[in-house]
């Protein structure tokens, strides 16, 4: 059996071999043209891999892309990057594979492969949905994040973001403390050594370790350079339902992420923030162009339908806030806000806490801010 497993595993890193060395082409010749090219041979990654300066040009790559592939192609090592993959534990997924998101397949320009570490079957888990903003995130925008994050990766949505500083940190962090599914996609190789920022790579393993993925279409030694950002950004648009902006400036990254899921016809929210916070002008611009306003998990709902089967954790054994505000509620609807003089509970923690009751099915909302205990 031994001898099985090894020869399996040499096989099916074989077959992989073509998807490596083509992936390991897309920043010279970009997702389009390797497409082109693989439509050319109705998909077969090995022809395209070995294809010729005519085959090329008769799949519509013009001439400076044809030299491109000549010079890059015999530069590449596919010996060295499958060894490598195969020493990192890395997945590859090609376009095509079972395994491949569904939804990111539909983008204009979806990865050649994708290269996960962790788990895998977490791509496919539904549902999917973006938290982006800014890296310079304001003790505002970190509370909104919990905010609305907490209450979802408790109740089993799978949040996807590009592990950099700032707002996508914080949805990462979030998920890993409440024990729910999150996906890291890098603008750089998945191998540790790679992962950027490096001061995020203890976060990274605390992903991986919570049945979470990093996930890139770059081969693993791929460095972060401008580019890959706004390209991994498209990848993170395109995984996911919907993204919510949830702190950005007019010259944020997250706006990207939320253009390309525009483009993608995926939903667009924007958390509000202070008018006269320039932290905030972006997500204010995006609201006066069409985007949903959230402020609760609950605007999240319709967009991203939980599973009837998924079990929800109860908050009560977990949390001692949520444990005192069960206490004081009974079948008699009480008010947020008697429930805050009786309790000397935050504002802002009270409605969290309701959010992840609510979500949990410990208590039901019955209008007019009153809340009643279920159960």
């Amino acid at each position: 059996m031994p001898g099985n497993t090894a020869t399996h595993t040499v096989t099916r890193m074989n077959t992989l071999r073509p998807w490596i060395g083509l992936a390991a082409l897309v920043d010279v010749l970009g997702c389009r043209n390797l497409h082109r090219i693989l439509a050319h041979v109705d998909g077969d990654a090995s022809a395209a891999w070995h294809a010729t300066p005519a085959l090329l040009a008769a799949s519509g790559c013009s001439p400076a892309i044809v030299q491109k592939w000549s010079t890059a192609h015999h530069a590449i090592d596919c010996d060295a990057l499958t060894a490598a993959i195969d020493h990192a534990s890395i997945t590859v997924i090609p376009h095509g594979d079972a395994r491949y998101p569904a939804a990111l397949a539909t983008i204009p320009d979806p990865p050649i492969a994708l290269f996960v570490r962790g788990n895998p079957d977490t791509l496919l888990a539904s549902p999917l949905l973006a938290v982006v903003g800014t890296r310079a995130a304001s003790p505002y925008g970190i509370a909104a994040t919990t905010h609305l994050v907490e209450p979802l990766a408790r109740a089993g949505c799978t949040i996807v973001s590009g592990l950099a500083y700032g707002i996508d940190a914080v949805a990462h962090r979030v998920c890993v403390e409440q024990h729910g599914r999150t996906v890291a996609v890098l603008g750089t190789g998945t191998d540790a050594r790679n992962i950027s920022p490096a001061t995020h790579r203890g976060l990274a393993e605390a992903i991986l370790q919570n049945n979470g993925a990093v996930v890139s279409e770059y081969v693993p030694g791929t460095p972060g350079i401008p580019m890959h950002f706004p390209a991994r950004n498209r990848i993170v648009a395109g995984l996911t339902a919907g993204t919510v902006v949830v702190e950005a400036p007019m010259d944020s990254g997250a706006l990207i992420t939320a253009q390309f899921a525009l483009d993608f016809g995926r939903e667009v929210f924007a958390v509000p923030g202070p008018i006269t916070s320039a932290l905030h002008a972006g997500v204010h611009a995006l609201l006066k162009t069409g985007a949903t306003p959230v402020t609760d998990a609950r605007d999240l709902l319709d967009l991203i339908p939980l599973p009837a089967t998924l079990p929800l954790p109860m908050a009560a054994p977990r949390d001692p806030i949520a444990a005192r505000i069960l206490d004081a509620l009974g079948a008699a609807p009480a008010h947020a806000d008697a429930l805050h003089a009786a309790l000397g509970i935050s504002a802002a923690i009270l409605a969290s806490t309701l959010t992840s009751l609510e979500l949990d099915g410990a208590i039901r909302n019955v209008g007019g801010g009153r809340y009643i205990r279920v159960g």
